[in-house]
């Protein structure tokens, strides 16, 4: 009994796994997160814009946080209260305007630019995310669902 929960312990801590080489190639691609992914093909992208290329930067360089799941939704100029902005617009109760995010559902840089209506973080809780963000899109969406976010950093937001 006692030789069969220690061999239960160390499958489940790991050491009954061979060495890191031995695992298969998805258990490794797995530990580089998405925006460190997006990041290095944003620096090797002429066309990536200067803004978003700062923050690629800082995300190779460590400097993000852990993600955190979040109820997404959309707004934009089809909504009953037409909202002007661009694709890297997003609204949020919990984190301040200026913030960078990587949204693993858009995969890219999106910037808080304003807040909304305190229930959607309720729906959010509802649906097991963290809180709610709102992204701004061109043309009306049916996708709201759970992502994962990361924070890269603020930048200051004078709008």
């Amino acid at each position: 009994m006692r030789n069969s929960l220690l061999a239960v312990a160390l499958l489940l801590c790991g050491a009954a796994h061979g060495a890191p080489g031995d695992a298969p190639a998805t258990v490794h691609a797995e530990r580089v997160a998405p925006p460190v992914t997006w990041a290095r093909k944003a620096l090797a992208s002429p066309q990536t814009p200067k803004w978003q290329r700062q923050w690629a930067s800082r995300i190779l360089a460590g400097k993000v946080k852990v993600p955190v799941v979040v109820w997404v939704t959309n707004y934009g100029p089809w909504d009953r209260h037409p909202f002007k902005g661009d694709y890297y617009h997003i609204a949020s109760n919990v984190l301040p305007k200026g913030t960078v995010v990587y949204l693993e559902a858009d995969r890219t840089l999106k910037v808080v630019t304003n807040c909304g209506a305190k229930s959607n973080d309720r729906v959010a809780w509802h649906k097991g995310a963290a809180y709610w963000v709102d992204r701004w899109t061109k043309r009306r969406r049916d996708d709201n669902a759970n992502t994962r976010l990361w924070v890269v950093g603020r930048a200051p937001w004078r709008h």
